[in-house]
């Protein structure tokens, strides 16, 4: 991607006439998602709610739910606010969000956070795997072990 975003960027309503509470308040949880995208997404074990993009919307689901019919005395939500609906928006809003950022701006090769959650590469250097080039030298690693590299021996 030639323009990657900054994960602070995810757009968060301000709260004005005609914005639910509730809208916002998930916003401001995805929000809190993406500020620390990469350690939640591509952690070695991430936690439960960052495991898979199903996971990840269910638990946007689960508390939009939550803001809509919780046991608190305060109401975030219009009687006719819909959860789901919007719970699944706010969870595919992230998702697209998450496609916008790199893993390491700095690889031209790197990939965004998606692909590399999805793909399971999160670990590694720009969420992708090295890219050999035939000559033993990766751009991504330096000299490889083959021959004439570094631990290969000369020609």
């Amino acid at each position: 991607m030639s323009q990657w975003k900054n994960p602070w960027d995810f757009p968060v309503p301000a709260l004005a006439p005609g914005v639910e509470e509730a809208d916002q308040m998930l916003a401001e949880n995805i929000h809190a998602a993406m500020v620390n995208a990469g350690s939640n997404f591509l952690a070695a074990k991430p936690d439960e709610q960052y495991s898979s993009p199903q996971a990840f919307t269910e638990n946007i689901l689960s508390y939009a739910v939550y803001l809509k019919h919780g046991y608190t005395q305060r109401q975030y939500a219009s009687p006719d606010w819909d959860p789901i609906k919007a719970g699944f928006k706010a969870a595919y809003a992230g998702l697209d969000f998450l496609k916008s950022l790199a893993v390491n701006a700095g690889d031209p090769n790197t990939v965004s956070i998606y692909d590399a959650w999805v793909a399971g590469t999160g670990q590694a250097f720009g969420g992708h795997l090295p890219e050999p080039t035939g000559d033993g030298f990766n751009t991504s690693t330096g000299p490889s072990a083959g021959p004439g590299g570094i631990l290969g021996g000369g020609k």
